[in-house]
């Protein structure tokens, strides 16, 4: 989970010296039906960006600018990667187009960012099923 904060803490710095402040945002629901669009600034995303509640995971389902979705095709087959003290990951195996990374941040709530789930519980749910 280090790595991943590492990460998440470099997008969000880069993301914070963007000289672009107002952003369209494309809200959508749960399982992916569009729900609304309405303005947003950069800070605002990267506001959702803390190390520790944030996950880096492959992209299944990519958004696009104008808020249309693709489905990418991500396959899970193949040799399981084995770390030391932890358990065998799936081996994810996009195809050049597909291979998008999904950076999944926290909500904002009235006192700061929050996630609903454990940040160890939905990377494992992460790494297990593809989605927290």
């Amino acid at each position: 989970m280090a790595k991943n904060a590492d990460l998440v803490r470099a997008l969000r710095a880069e993301l914070e010296l963007s000289s672009a402040t107002a952003i369209v945002i494309h809200r959508l629901t749960s399982d992916f039906k569009y729900k609304e669009l309405q303005p947003g600034t950069i800070g605002k995303v990267a506001a959702t960006l803390n190390g520790a509640l944030s996950k880096v995971w492959v992209c299944e389902k990519l958004i696009a600018q104008s808020g249309t979705i693709q489905d990418l095709f991500v396959s899970r087959t193949g040799p399981k990667l084995l770390f030391a003290e932890s358990d065998s990951w799936s081996s994810l195996y996009p195809e050049d187009g597909d291979g998008w990374l999904d950076v999944k941040g926290a909500f904002i709530g009235p006192t700061g960012p929050y996630q609903l789930k454990a940040p160890e519980a939905r990377a494992a749910k992460l790494e297990e099923r593809g989605t927290a």
